[in-house]
């Protein structure tokens, strides 16, 4: 049971490949463009990013790979935030500190 676990926990912190990484992405920066238009301006810039981005994550030494990589990363997060959604509204974030004993009753 425990080794099942230990097997299931390292398959969902693991990242797809990278061209379903890529793939991924693109489908979400069309899917962007098309659902908002003019209030998802950067799309194509977006797009070509990416496509600059796409030869440099798989060839080269694993150091430039890697650069790549991070830069994937970087382009990620700045077209997933530029969603209209996102970026148009602010976003309320609330902590709470939760006494130990409610913390045991979950």
């Amino acid at each position: 049971m425990m080794a099942a676990a230990m097997v299931a926990s390292s398959i969902a912190v693991a990242k797809p490949p990278i061209a379903e990484q890529v793939d991924s992405l693109r489908a979400a920066i069309a899917d962007l463009m098309a659902d908002f238009g003019e209030r998802y301006p950067r799309g194509q810039e977006f797009l070509r990013s990416l496509e600059a981005l796409q030869p440099r994550l798989t060839n080269g030494d694993a150091a430039s790979q890697q650069a790549a990589r991070t830069e994937l990363e970087a382009l990620r997060r700045r077209a997933l935030a530029a969603n209209p959604l996102v970026s148009e509204a602010p976003i309320l974030f609330v902590v709470r500190q939760h006494a130990r004993s409610e913390v045991l009753r979950l």
